[in-house]
């Protein structure tokens, strides 16, 4: 599975999204998010390789 984050800060827009992602085989929606900052948390953007 693809976990997949929707994030669009019209809450109508990310549930269509969301709803589009859940019917694609193989991709799941992980979170629903209406701001780039609730949706991923500063710490989570430092990749360590």
């Amino acid at each position: 599975m693809i976990r997949t984050l929707i994030v669009d800060d019209d809450f109508r827009v990310a549930g269509v999204h969301a709803d589009f992602v859940g019917e694609v085989p193989g991709f799941v929606v992980a979170g629903v998010a209406h701001t780039a900052s609730t949706g991923r948390p500063e710490h989570e953007y430092s990749w360590r390789g």
